[in-house]
């Protein structure tokens, strides 16, 4: 535990401990987090967040990122600068387009498992052929895990779609969104507001 003092309180940390995992360069917000923008219309919230979503994209720091609003269409020059694909843009928020988010996300954490495992799988495999081992006294585990995963079928190394090593960064925006059934209270719960 490292001491710091924050205000007039000394506080204990665990060392190395950060509530914030993903890099960021020292001028960006720290991630993971929730913004929120508020102003009257007109006031630039779609130019500011469209700003500070495409500098996270230059440093690094937005993979994808999904845009769920009533005004998808109007706003299309936001989406179309920051390359939200259409698949993830979603005009009619709801719990729907956000459970299509959840899943999407759920998908991608599941794909990059994948993708850890089989580069170490990979690494494992190469290095027992490199000091000369017949395929046939590779451990028969190692060999079955390297074909579920598809590495028989090619000497290539994995590659992740999103970056080198480490999770795909997404961000979720949620615009012009009040009265909309993603916030609303009546019929059924909102998963936003209810879970």
């Amino acid at each position: 535990m490292e001491s710091q003092t924050i205000g007039k309180f000394p506080t204990w940390l665990p060392k190395g401990k950060s509530a914030f995992s993903i890099p960021t360069p020292p001028d960006m917000p720290k991630l993971h987090g929730l913004f929120i923008l508020a102003g009257h219309r007109g006031s630039g919230k779609g130019a500011a967040l469209t700003s500070m979503l495409r500098q996270m994209k230059r440093a690094g720091c937005a993979d994808r990122i999904f845009w769920l609003s009533s005004t998808c269409a109007s706003n299309k020059c936001y989406l179309d600068e920051l390359g939200v694909k259409p698949e993830d843009q979603y005009e009619h928020p709801d719990n729907d387009a956000l459970q299509a988010v959840i899943s999407e996300v759920t998908s991608m954490a599941a794909e990059y498992r994948q993708y850890k495992e089989a580069k170490e799988v990979y690494h494992r495999l190469h290095a027992q052929l490199q000091r000369g081992k017949d395929v046939h006294d590779i451990d028969n585990s190692l060999l079955m895990r390297a074909s579920r995963l598809g590495l028989l079928d090619t000497d290539a190394e994995p590659k992740y779609k999103y970056r080198k090593d480490t999770q795909a960064v997404c961000h979720v925006v949620i615009d012009d969104a009040q009265g909309t059934k993603l916030l609303s209270s009546s019929g059924s719960k909102s998963l936003l507001t209810n879970t």
